[in-house]
């Protein structure tokens, strides 16, 4: 057999057993188990055994950590917002959904999921339970992360109506890995102050270079000369704009 492909699915737990892994077994594909992620979002099969919550401590949460099995509540919708389904409707729980699927803790779980996917080539099933599906979140929780990051994940429905090579279909991997890296970006801004500073300092070094090749030679050593700089006559422009980018920078210390 050849080597793993990586996909994303989201299933029941009667799909699971009952359709995909049976297609395993008679070869219609080809992944072993132990080579996958198996994340559990379901608030009926985690509630049903026990599970608690992750504990988060760390700003780096971003990274890949997950074992063979996970628990991933963040991704189950708060239950005051499913109590929308049934009063205001669907308008007003997506929009809360998603919204939850923007905050800290969850995009951190999906950028890992997207970071799994394609980055380390390891094929993920996200597992719910049969009410879940009718409830419509897992479909709105994989278009999500398909609109955010480009990661196409497959349903029964799909493999029912395409064939088992669809979850194969991911996607454009470097579009997918160019918005990973997009996102951890903007995570380490939001959330990790040491990394947002260097960012910024960096941002704003990159425009004083710009402003200052701007002015001629003489304009520089003006300039220089005005906040106190030693300027030997030796110093090529660049090596002046350098000279005055650093005091600027140091002033903002």
């Amino acid at each position: 057999m050849g080597e793993t492909k990586p996909f994303f699915i989201i299933a029941s737990l009667p799909q699971f057993f009952g359709d995909i892994l049976k297609r395993n077994a008679e070869g219609e594909t080809n992944f072993k188990l132990g080579d996958c992620y198996i994340l559990v979002v379901s608030r009926d099969i985690t509630t049903s055994i026990g599970m608690k919550s992750r504990d988060y401590t760390n700003v780096n949460e971003w990274q890949s950590r997950y074992e063979n099995v996970e628990f991933i509540t963040s991704l189950i919708p708060a239950a005051v917002d499913m109590e929308y389904l049934c009063t205001t409707g669907m308008d007003t729980f997506l929009d809360n959904y998603v919204k939850m699927l923007q905050a800290r803790v969850q995009m951190s779980d999906i950028i890992s999921i997207c970071d799994c996917v394609v980055n380390r080539s390891i094929p993920i099933f996200i597992i719910v339970s049969s009410s879940d599906l009718t409830q419509q979140y897992p479909l709105i929780l994989r278009d999500y992360i398909q609109d955010e990051f480009g990661l196409r994940g497959s349903m029964m429905e799909d493999i029912e109506s395409n064939g088992i090579e669809t979850i194969y279909d991911i996607g454009n991997v470097e579009e997918i890995k160019k918005s990973i890296a997009e996102h951890i970006d903007v995570y380490r801004k939001q959330y990790d102050t040491d990394y947002f500073f260097n960012t910024l300092t960096d941002d704003m070094q990159k425009a004083y270079r710009e402003m200052l090749g701007q002015h001629t030679e003489a304009e520089l050593r003006e300039l220089a000369k005005e906040r106190h700089l030693f300027i030997s006559r030796r110093y090529s422009k660049e090596d002046i704009i350098e000279k005055i980018v650093d005091d600027i920078t140091a002033e903002g210390r």
